[in-house]
C-alpha cells in the first residue's frame, strides 16, 4: 500500500485542472500551428510570435492561479481542524462567561447587606475609637492635674503654709 501524501488537494480538484490546462494548451497549440501551416511560413520568426509568447504567459497565469487555488485548498483542510478548536473553545467560554455573570449578579445582592453592616461596624469602630481617645485625654488631665495638685502640696508644705490645712 502507498503512503498517503499530506496536504494534497482532492483528485477532482487536481484532474479537472490537469483537464483544463490539456484542453487549453492542445486547443492554442493547434490553432497557432493551424495558422503557420496555412501560412506557409515555417520560420523561426513565427515561432516567437506574438500569439505564441501570449499563449505562454496565458498558461503560466493559469498554472500560478491553479497553484494557488491548490495551495489556498491544502491551508483549509490544515487549517479547518484548528478553527473548529477554536470555534468549541470560543462556544465554551462563551457559556462559562454567561454562568459567570448570573453567579456575580447573585453573589452582588448577597453582598450587598453586608458591605451595609461593614459601613456601619466602621462608623462604630471610628465612634468607639473617638470615645477611647477621648476617655484617655481625661485620664491624662486627671492625673496632671492630681501631680499638680501634689507638687503644691510639697511645695506648700516646704514653705509652711500648709500645715493646717
Amino acid at each position: 500500500m502507498a503512503p498517503k501524501i499530506k496536504n494534497r488537494p482532492p483528485p477532482v480538484v487536481r484532474l479537472l485542472a490537469a483537464g483544463v490546462l490539456c484542453i487549453f494548451l492542445s486547443r492554442s497549440a493547434s490553432y497557432y500551428w493551424y495558422l503557420l501551416l496555412k501560412s506557409g511560413d515555417l520560420q523561426i520568426d513565427s515561432l516567437l510570435s506574438t500569439e505564441l509568447i501570449a499563449s505562454v504567459i496565458i498558461c503560466g497565469a493559469f498554472f500560478m492561479a491553479i497553484r494557488t487555488i491548490m495551495g489556498f485548498t491544502r491551508d483549509v483542510s490544515e487549517l479547518r481542524p484548528k478553527l473548529v478548536q477554536l470555534e468549541n473553545t470560543h462556544a465554551r467560554l462563551r457559556e462559562a462567561l454567561t454562568n459567570n455573570k448570573e453567579l456575580v449578579g447573585n453573589l452582588s445582592q448577597e453582598v450587598e447587606p453586608i458591605q451595609d453592616l461593614e459601613a456601619k461596624m466602621r462608623a462604630h469602630y471610628e465612634v468607639m475609637q473617638d470615645l477611647q481617645l477621648e476617655d484617655e485625654k481625661q485620664r491624662l488631665a486627671a492625673e496632671e492635674e492630681a501631680d499638680t495638685g501634689r507638687k503644691r502640696r510639697v511645695q506648700r508644705k516646704k514653705m509652711g503654709f500648709g500645715e493646717n490645712d
